[in-house]
């Protein structure tokens, strides 16, 4: 019998095409010498954006301490920070001991669904959704379940739907807000709803908010951590946040998580947490440094209104190009770095797919097919408006072009 080395059937169906095929091909087209326009990805450092001033020094200030292992849940004093950081949004009832830092919000995010999930459990998904957490949910064995989010309500998570997929076999439901790859910042009552609605049926609420302070058009973003303590709910919620995003510093991989809820419902979780984070050791520590940084001079620094500033203003570009199509159309996005455009299948007789790759092909300019986000038709396309304003003038120019 032939054996087969370092296959493993888990891994079958898992989905992360940001870094897939398409990416390959532009790869390919620049090694071949070809510039492209790489707008797949929401990685503000290519795009000239920086953290705070001070967050680099504070990692160089600190290296020598940061040298060797940490506590496994992260540094005590950047737990007293963002926990501290939740409180001055309203969740009184965040404290550091329910704090654990890990490398990005990805790891977190795996670590926090195998250390709550069994086979045939269930976990509600936004469709689209960031595609980690369906092959995170996937990977620990579980059944991800998507849920609609109404495109024609601005991509708002339809609660009908959540509540006619919530089963016997529901452990959580997942929530990105701001929403990565539609842009769409959800309003409170909605978050109330669902927050009810889980306590109800003994969800656990994950709250992904890594786009938290990148919201537009003066639209306020509502915390699921402090609408539970506001609300006095006795519901779960896991609220993941870091600096990738709202702090400008994705390469350093520095990412946390807080809980929330009964001891009786969390204590065992965090048991497991605990097991799995040991077992990494511990997040990386010069980051650590770095993210204490940033939540010390974020809150005070103009940066985060400097880079907004920059960040609608190619969102504006984008939106005023985009609308003169016939081929496609949009909501308009409320926070993130993404617009999430639907394409006129039939009109244009081609699909996100032939779509992504005719742009690349033709135009130089790499975006993303709706399926790299689990969406539920083949009929939309992820791009960031990162760039600065000439190139997403070229870019929607190109995409102009194309569809018309």
């Amino acid at each position: 019998m032939e054996h087969v080395t370092g296959f493993s059937r888990r891994l079958v169906g898992i989905n992360y095409e940001l870094r897939g095929a398409l990416l390959k091909l532009a790869q390919e087209k620049e090694a071949r010498g070809e510039p492209v326009e790489k707008l797949h990805i929401g990685n503000p450092a290519p795009f000239g954006f920086e953290p705070p001033a001070g967050v680099l020094e504070a990692i160089s200030e600190n290296l020598h301490d940061a040298l060797g292992y940490s506590d496994s849940r992260g540094l005590p004093e950047l737990r007293a920070e963002i926990a501290e950081s939740f409180r001055n949004r309203g969740a009184r009832d965040v404290s550091e001991d329910r704090i654990f830092v890990g490398n990005g919000v990805s790891e977190l995010i795996a670590t926090v669904l195998q250390a709550m999930l069994n086979p045939d459990d269930e976990v509600l998904v936004p469709a689209p959704d960031y595609p980690l957490w369906t092959a995170a949910i996937k990977l620990a064995g579980a059944r991800a379940v998507p849920y609609v989010c109404d495109e024609a309500a601005g991509w708002l998570p339809d609660m009908d739907d959540i509540r006619a997929k919530t089963g016997l076999n529901t452990r959580a439901v997942v929530l990105i807000n701001p929403n990565n790859p539609t842009g769409a910042l959800y309003p409170r009552p909605l978050l109330e709803d669902l927050l009810t609605h889980a306590e109800a049926h003994g969800l656990a609420v994950l709250s992904d908010e890594i786009y938290s302070d990148i919201t537009f058009d003066n639209l306020g973003f509502h915390p699921m951590s402090a609408v539970r303590h506001e609300m006095n709910s006795d519901a779960t919620v896991l609220s993941f946040n870091g600096i990738s995003k709202n702090f400008l510093a994705a390469g350093l991989r520095c990412g946390w998580v807080a809980l929330q809820g009964c001891d009786a419902a969390i204590s065992r979780l965090m048991d497991n947490m605990d097991i799995l984070s040991a077992l990494r050791l511990c997040a990386n520590v010069p980051a650590m440094y770095g993210a204490i940084a940033s939540l010390r001079i974020g809150s005070k620094a103009s940066y985060i209104s400097e880079a907004k500033e920059r960040l609608e203003a190619q969102r504006a570009v984008a939106i005023d190009i985009l609308s003169q199509s016939r081929g496609l159309s949009f909501s308009r996005p409320a926070g993130a770095f993404y617009v999430f455009p639907e394409l006129d299948v039939e009109g244009l007789g081609m699909g996100d797919d032939d779509f992504c790759h005719r742009l690349l092909e033709e135009k130089n300019v790499l975006v993303m097919p709706g399926k790299a986000f689990n969406a539920l038709d083949s009929r939309h396309f992820r791009m960031t408006f990162l760039p600065d304003a000439e190139a997403m003038k070229r870019v929607c120019t190109s995409i102009l072009e194309l569809v018309g």
